[in-house]
């Protein structure tokens, strides 16, 4: 809380990261605009990307919402913006790309194109 009321008083908007419902229990609900589930256990680093899901359930409409982490494909990314995902946060798939600006192009389109038909 003391991070986020200090970015607040910079004028920033921080990205709050959960990896589950009960975690927001720690978290100023009422002055967050981003909240973000990481969807692997940082123990076992298994993904389940039902997180964001139990979380989007319980925020109120007006926070944006971003999943992170195990998103690697663009059916599982479209699959999240139909449950309520308003942003991914993508690392690796594009880290080991010859060409992330390419792969994050294609894929973008990818969703895109998966959410319009």
């Amino acid at each position: 809380r003391d991070l986020q009321q200090t970015a607040a008083g910079l004028g920033l908007h921080a990205l709050i990261e959960v990896h589950t419902p009960y975690e927001l229990d720690h978290v100023d609900v009422d002055a967050a605009r981003i909240v973000g589930v990481n969807h692997r256990d940082l123990r076992t680093f298994e993904v389940d990307l039902g997180r964001s899901a139990e979380v989007w359930r319980i925020l109120p409409p007006e926070i944006v919402r971003v999943a992170e982490s195990g998103l690697t494909t663009a059916a599982v990314m479209a699959d999240l913006a139909r449950g309520g995902t308003d942003a991914v946060l993508v690392g690796e798939a594009f880290v080991t790309q010859p060409d992330p600006g390419g792969a994050l192009g294609g894929i973008r389109n990818e969703v895109l194109d998966r959410l319009n038909s």
